[in-house]
């Protein structure tokens, strides 16, 4: 793999979808989800990998790209007047 640490998902799938509020306010949800492969930790464990997956990285690590990326495209939506 490319990247090391994405070696146990199979998968990933990303969505995002934009709503006008108002003339001013769009609200943005970004939905995922990832399929952990079967043959490697922790998604060999089952349900329970799958938890030991959400917290130590969905929750985590994750949850922090997502924050950050979240922020970028605001700054960027506000610069560019979208």
């Amino acid at each position: 793999s490319d990247t090391p640490g994405a070696e146990p998902i199979l998968y990933g799938v990303g969505d995002f979808r934009f709503a006008a509020l108002d003339e001013n306010t769009t609200r943005v949800t970004w939905r995922y989800a990832f399929k952990l492969r079967d043959d490697r930790l922790p998604g060999s464990l089952g349900s329970l990998g799958v938890r030991l997956f959400r917290s130590s990285f969905l929750d985590t690590r994750y949850a922090d790209f997502m924050r950050s990326g979240a922020v970028a495209m605001q700054r960027w939506a506000v610069r560019d007047g979208r």
